[in-house]
């Protein structure tokens, strides 16, 4: 796959004039955005996010595709130098990319902070895999050491090896290997010219916090970054839900039940992180950012915050047959990464959703321009009870927010 021209950053001044356009855009709108119900709302921003959902799932079919089919847990032959020549390029570009920014680090730019993390983890997760592989060029066998782990550490991808039997291993080894190849292959796709970025499992930057998921290149704001994988609840059942049911989707120790605002749910309790055709199906593993750390340093104190608050936020997403239409060469619905726990009702269906949606799903937007980072939405969860009942890990980013998306009804 060939390089491609990426998206344009602007200037400030550029992007100030743009917000006024938009803004004025806004204003002239005969609809006008505040007389919008909230469900004719979703509507707008599910029709805007339609190009994005199917660029997405285009993008993952490219990935997987190109990537191929070997026996399980075993590589194509035909393939392996390609992929041992893809982790050394991503390797050689970490390290280029350290050294760029590395220099700048010690002025404790947030952003150049978050950057350097980010190739750190990069480079010592592809070592660590050409180290398993013996994937080294014979010049370089000698040159790097990859260090054995204590029985209890994490690896760069958040796997504990020495914890695990002898046969998960190879496994593990081979979906991060594999999700390192489709990310390589999103990343430098000759038919999507924007598509220059892709999302990647590693260690998460927040101590104790086990994995985490991070960009890797650049995404301005706007973009739909990740799709949140699992069963779908409907409304319609979850208002005559068993009592068995209804103890069942309490329990949701990792915070992985994802409301939507017309109460359809998301459960990704038993999505796995690793092994999803669709390589964009990993919001589930995304974190809460943690709490801004005290300083007296006021400046130092909020570089650090504006680092780890939110990046990006969840959005409502409908997969729509018109949708799939604009690719019929291709079968797009097994990248849909979701199916329903129970069909939803005909009768119960949102007066304004058609027969054309074939799966409700949710996603994660960048709230801010994205480069090479970790990605963090707020969790905001039900603050009903009383913060004395979040968990310790657990920071309030906005009071206001959490208590408007539990009280909210549809108009």
């Amino acid at each position: 796959m060939g390089n491609t021209i990426g998206w344009k950053k602007e200037g400030k001044e550029e992007i100030r004039s743009f917000m006024d356009e938009a803004a004025d855009a806004l204003d002239q709108d005969k609809a006008g955005i505040h007389d919008l119900s909230l469900a004719k709302l979703r509507m707008e921003v599910q029709k805007r996010l339609e190009g994005q959902v199917l660029d997405r799932l285009f993008v993952a079919s490219l990935a997987e595709e190109e990537f191929g089919a070997g026996d399980e847990y075993v590589f194509d032959e035909s393939k392996v130098d390609e992929y041992r020549d893809i982790l050394w390029k991503d390797y050689e570009d970490a390290c280029t990319k350290l050294q760029e920014w590395e220099a700048d680090e010690q002025e404790n730019d947030g952003k150049v902070v978050s950057r350097c993390e980010f190739y750190k983890l990069k480079k010592a997760g592809i070592a660590r895999l050409l180290d398993y592989y013996k994937w080294w060029p014979k010049e370089e066998v000698h040159k790097h050491d990859v260090s054995d782990l204590p029985d209890d550490q994490e690896d760069e991808f958040g796997f504990c090896q020495n914890k695990s039997s002898a046969d998960v291993l190879p496994a593990m080894r081979y979906h991060h290997t594999k999700n390192v190849i489709r990310s390589y292959y999103a990343r430098n796709n000759n038919v999507l010219q924007n598509e220059q970025f892709s999302i990647l499992p590693f260690k998460s930057t927040i101590s104790n916090a086990g994995r985490g998921v991070f960009i890797d290149g650049y995404a301005p704001a706007g973009t739909l970054l990740a799709f949140f994988p699992g069963k779908v609840w409907p409304k319609d059942f979850l208002m005559t839900a068993t009592l068995q049911v209804q103890r069942n989707l309490e329990s949701d120790p990792r915070h992985q039940l994802s409301m939507r605002y017309d109460d359809i749910l998301i459960d990704s309790r038993r999505s796995p992180y690793t092994v999803y055709d669709n390589m964009w199906a990993l919001a589930h593993v995304v974190n809460h950012p943690p709490a801004p750390p005290s300083s007296e340093d006021e400046s130092d104190s909020s570089i650090k915050q504006s680092r780890n608050s939110p990046n990006c936020v969840t959005t409502p997403i409908d997969f729509t047959k018109s949708m799939l239409k604009q690719h019929q060469d291709r079968d797009l619905t097994r990248y849909i990464p979701n199916e329903y726990e129970v069909e939803p009702k005909s009768w119960a269906k949102n007066a304004l959703d058609t027969n054309d949606v074939i799966m409700n799903g949710m996603g994660l937007l960048a709230l801010r321009d994205v480069q090479d980072e970790e990605l963090f939405y707020d969790y905001r969860l039900s603050p009903a009870s009383g913060a004395s009942i979040y968990p310790e890990w657990y920071h309030v980013w906005n009071e206001d927010a959490a208590i408007n998306r539990w009280s909210s009804e549809e108009k």
